[in-house]
């Protein structure tokens, strides 16, 4: 069917915009008006302006834009705003390709031949829209000859305000260095827990954390509005991010750790990697569950 700008789908009073051309991105997703996820800022230049993008074949930072796998040394291109790091693979500014389109569901794909990446890999989301819920699946395909690192998740954008609330169990944190790369795995300190409906302006951060529950509670609570998340046993880890002095925050469910490629060479385990044999396809879903306090 080829790519589109923009197509948009809808059932009951939740509507939801994708643009398949610009990384296959989320525009807007709302219900009855109200923005469950923060609406992209058109047009849209950059990954970050987008309400929501994929997250494929790896999440997070590459440190240094270079990784060992299998006896092998990779270096990969850097991301121009995050250098001297590679950042989120290549999903996010591909043009994906429409498979189907409906009145309550959109299905895209993404072929990504052998680069400086060198493992060749098909990528899908699949956008299903419900009465109660969006459904968002997300998955991927080694499409090589050799076993490929491979990863995945989403990265939406929420709206903030001084009543925003969060909700999430986390039992441990992965604590960066002075350019954003995992170092140390620890528990969760005071100033970044978000177990019991947390105000995201008391939080300032950019984590990877281990071990949740898969279910997120983001609470607008002078709209008097909510939106629960809960993702599918692949999407071990998630990334929480509050930038200070911005209007947004990001609760991304993800399947591994940041860097996950070089932590695995360097021995730590429990990393949420997966190694892809030839063939081999890794998928899951998350549903997006809005609410009314």
């Amino acid at each position: 069917m080829g790519s589109a700008e923009t197509i948009g789908i809808g059932c009951g009073d939740l509507s939801l915009e994708v643009t398949p051309r610009h990384g296959g991105c989320i525009l807007s997703f709302e219900r009855s008006g109200f923005e469950l996820m923060r609406r992209a800022t058109l047009p849209l230049d950059v990954p970050s302006d987008a309400a929501c993008f994929p997250l494929v074949p790896f999440s997070g930072r590459i440190d240094h834009a270079q990784f060992s796998w299998l006896g092998e040394t990779y270096t990969i291109s850097a991301s121009s705003n995050r250098a001297p790091h590679a950042i989120h693979g290549h999903g996010l500014k591909a043009e994906w390709e429409v498979d189907r389109h409906g009145r309550t569901s959109l299905h895209l794909s993404y072929e990504h031949r052998a680069s400086d990446w060198p493992f060749p890999y098909r990528a899908w989301q699949f956008f299903e829209l419900g009465e109660d819920a969006l459904i968002a699946t997300i998955g991927l395909q080694n499409e090589g000859h050799s076993v490929m690192p491979a990863g995945m998740g989403l990265h939406p954008y929420f709206n903030r305000n001084a009543a925003v609330r969060l909700t999430a169990k986390v039992d441990e944190v992965y604590l960066p260095d002075a350019t954003n790369i995992p170092r140390e795995r620890a528990p969760v300190p005071p100033e970044i827990d978000f177990s019991d409906h947390r105000p995201v302006s008391e939080l300032s951060m950019d984590h990877n954390f281990g071990d949740w529950n898969r279910t997120a509670l983001i609470e607008w609570v002078e709209a008097g509005q909510a939106l629960e998340i809960h993702a599918d046993q692949v999407f071990g880890h998630l990334v929480v991010y509050v930038p200070p002095g911005e209007n947004y925050f990001c609760v991304e469910p993800v399947s591994h750790v940041a860097d996950a490629v070089n932590m695995i060479a360097r021995g730590v385990d429990g990393t949420g990697l997966v190694s892809l044999e030839p063939g081999q396809a890794l998928q899951g879903s998350i549903r997006f569950v809005p609410r009314t306090l």
